[in-house]
């Protein structure tokens, strides 16, 4: 049976990412910034956990069974079966390929309704064509818990990490300057492993709101259990050297964490995550 790590289920039920939806295309809208993609959202974070073993069916095998178009592909149908079942479903599958395929690439499933798929950020585009490998895992994961947000808002936030894909320049970096947190983890983990969603916060969450920070508290504890975000993720604490005790062992001159834990370094038996995104918003 699949387990599942630190699931804040009250809290959750609140926990939406915001955006909107086009007519005959299931995909979130999405904004952009210089060579970074900044994510505007709308998916519940208890949909996303209803359809996380769902996810991880589509995760054994590729996502397109062929090539239909210069860039369109033909979804996998056998795979996503379980993800096309509910409208929910539809919702997080939206998500995941979004995460993982470029912008330039769609997948499209035929029928009297037509459904397209867009990709946005492209964390693991080589999920086209082969299984998701574990370090796509890692990645689009991450990138699927940055974009929850306990506030039914739209709000772009700057998604940072050690992938060429999520490349910051300067001036998204300098509008784009309040650090939230870090999100990881692994929503695609086979049906005989744990399920993890995992956030730690950052040093500007840490002190205080302000700016984007009022209308993100995914990497910020709740005080009826600290164990856990607003959104029901899982707190490991906070992220990095700011703080007497953290959960991060490496901060990159180019503003985001690597090599974080579920605990405070120096824990015992920590679960280690290198595949990390930092999430920035824009400052007041």
């Amino acid at each position: 049976m699949r387990k599942i790590q630190s699931v804040h289920l009250w809290s959750m039920v609140s926990c939406l990412l915001t955006a909107g939806f086009l007519v005959g295309t299931v995909t979130p809208a999405r904004a952009k910034l210089a060579a970074n993609k900044l994510a505007a959202n709308k998916l519940s974070a208890v949909s996303a956990l209803a359809n996380s073993a769902a996810a991880s069916q589509l995760a054994a095998g590729k996502l397109s069974v062929e090539q239909v178009g210069p860039h369109s592909y033909a979804l996998n149908v056998d795979g996503a079966a379980g993800l096309l079942a509910t409208d929910n479903g539809r919702e997080v599958l939206s998500f995941i390929v979004s995460c993982a395929l470029p912008e330039t690439d769609s997948l499209v499933l035929p029928g009297p309704v037509p459904l397209e798929f867009l990709g946005e950020l492209g964390l693991a585009p080589e999920w086209i064509d082969h299984p998701l490998r574990e370090s796509g895992r890692g990645w689009v994961s991450a990138c699927l818990y940055a974009r929850i947000n306990a506030h039914d808002v739209p709000l772009p936030i700057s998604l940072r990490g050690q992938h060429p894909a999520l490349a910051a320049d300067a001036a998204e970096a300098a509008e784009w300057n309040l650090e939230e947190g870090a999100f990881y983890g692994d929503f695609f983990a086979p049906t005989t492993d744990t399920f993890a969603w995992i956030a730690c916060q950052g040093a500007d969450q840490a002190a205080g709101e302000t700016g984007g920070l009022v209308d993100r508290d995914c990497a910020e504890p709740d005080p009826a259990d600290p164990t856990h975000t607003l959104c029901g993720l899982s707190f490991a604490g906070n992220c990095g050297e700011f703080s007497a005790t953290h959960v991060c062992k490496h901060f990159s001159p180019h503003d985001f964490y690597r090599d974080c834990r579920d605990q405070p370094l120096g824990a015992a038996a920590p679960r280690r995550f290198k595949e990390i995104i930092t999430v920035y918003v824009i400052g007041g």
